[in-house]
């Protein structure tokens, strides 16, 4: 389990020993903190590059007949990483089958009938020919990105949920605070998590937060997922796909890197000579995590069948 990540920002500051800042002098948090999600990016990018089902995740689509596209979601990485799409007539699981791939020169507008093909553009998903079925469904497999690191903005002290909307929350003002550099840069939005930093509820849209009171005030157009959540004690964090902690899909080692990259930029930036020391070190480890990611699988595997129809 990784490290909350001031802890991560304490060990950076000794080890590149820059321990001695105020809230006007010397380096501060947040370009820590932009550090590590420079880190925890790259790793990622280096990752998905040579094995990019490590960060899959599926997502369902309700069609309606003659829907010809798809709107791919927000936490995609580099927005065209579809890695299968499978369409399912009437929406059960045991009738999915997967799509081929194509281009849009084989785009089939104002024609229905059973999808057999799809493309990628513009952050969109294209069915070809658009479906003629009226409850049909589509399962896209992509590749996220990794959520983005940052400080607890506020803990959840009381609140109420309707079927997807928040009717009401406050955050602890009297034992915990609230951050109020974080609150400024929360940019019109936060994410809840728990104490590990795993999401319980994302891309939350709130108008203000009364630091005295803690009240929160919700945007009105802000509703949320079903399967999403929040308690008491859970925490804000700035921001959308925010997260207290390294992602989850990275290993121990990753969180090594990670510390150390956030170094080596803090080193670097002193113009200290222990950068070129530091870089060689990140290499080392980018080559080894990277590596670690291989499937080697335990069973036989099968050669894939793409054609249904009969061989004899």
């Amino acid at each position: 389990m990784s490290r909350y990540i001031v802890h991560l920002i304490e060990d950076a500051r000794d080890s590149s020993e820059n321990d001695d800042f105020t809230s006007e002098t010397g380096i501060q948090d947040r370009e820590f903190i932009r550090y590590l999600n420079e880190g925890q990016q790259r790793l990622h990018n280096k990752i998905t590059q040579q094995h990019p089902r490590v960060f899959e995740k599926d997502v369902t689509y309700t069609l309606s007949r003659a829907q010809e596209t798809v709107t791919l979601p927000d936490d995609i990485h580099v927005k065209n990483m579809v890695t299968q799409v499978e369409y399912s007539y009437n929406g059960s699981e045991e009738n999915y089958y997967v799509l081929n791939a194509t281009s849009m020169r084989n785009r089939q507008s104002g024609i229905q009938g059973t999808p057999s093909h799809y493309f990628v553009r513009n952050n969109k998903v294209f069915l070809s020919p658009e479906p003629n079925d009226s409850s049909a469904s589509l399962r896209v497999s992509y590749v996220r990105r990794v959520n983005n690191l940052g400080k607890r903005m506020a803990q959840v002290d009381a609140v109420t949920l309707l079927t997807d909307t928040i009717s009401s929350l406050t955050v602890d003002v009297n034992s915990v605070g609230v951050d109020s550099t974080s609150l400024e840069r929360a940019d019109e939005y936060f994410t809840i998590v728990d104490s590990q930093g795993n999401i319980k509820m994302n891309d939350i849209k709130f108008d203000s937060i009364d630091t005295s009171t803690g009240v929160v005030t919700i945007n009105s157009s802000f509703t949320f997922d079903s399967g999403e959540t929040i308690a008491s004690g859970d925490w804000l964090i700035s921001n959308r796909s925010g997260s207290s902690h390294i992602d989850t899909n990275l290993t121990d080692m990753a969180e090594r890197y990670i510390e150390q990259f956030c170094i080596y930029k803090i080193l670097k930036r002193d113009s200290s000579v222990d950068s070129q020391e530091a870089m060689e070190e990140l290499g080392l480890l980018e080559v080894e995590i990277v590596d670690s990611y291989k499937e080697i699988p335990n069973d036989v595997t099968q050669i894939p069948q793409i054609n249904e129809e009969p061989w004899f």
